[in-house]
């Protein structure tokens, strides 16, 4: 089995950590493909009434956003392939259902992309 065989869901959950080990005679013996994560550069946005749309130039499988924990929020995160929209909610009471934020909110955006290499072991 390859490591693009796995479902996504899991390849996300053990990126870090992710190596999957083949037995390929025509390479002559074990091949090693290995995911590596490969960051953009962090950019500053605002969050105007707590909503942001992105539309990447690219595709990217992994969001990161990077909140100051002043701002006393938590992302609702909403991806598809030409936009992101990221819905900043208030942390409230548990027991009562959030609501989206109000206030501008500052964040920083890091776009995560996927490679896949191959290594002889």
């Amino acid at each position: 089995m390859s490591v693009l065989d796995l479902p996504v869901r899991s390849i996300v959950e053990h990126l870090d950590d992710l190596a999957a080990i083949n037995r390929d005679p025509a390479a002559g013996g074990i091949t090693r493909e290995v995911f590596t994560k490969e960051y953009t550069q962090a950019s500053d946005h605002v969050a105007e009434s707590g909503i942001f749309l992105h539309t990447p130039q690219s595709t990217y499988p992994l969001i990161r956003v990077l909140i100051p924990v002043a701002a006393d929020v938590y992302p609702e995160i909403s991806a598809g392939k030409h936009r992101i929209s990221i819905r900043f909610m208030a942390l409230d009471d548990v027991n009562q259902r959030n609501a989206q934020a109000q206030a501008a909110i500052p964040f920083r955006l890091q776009l995560c992309s996927l490679r896949l290499s191959h290594d002889q072991g």
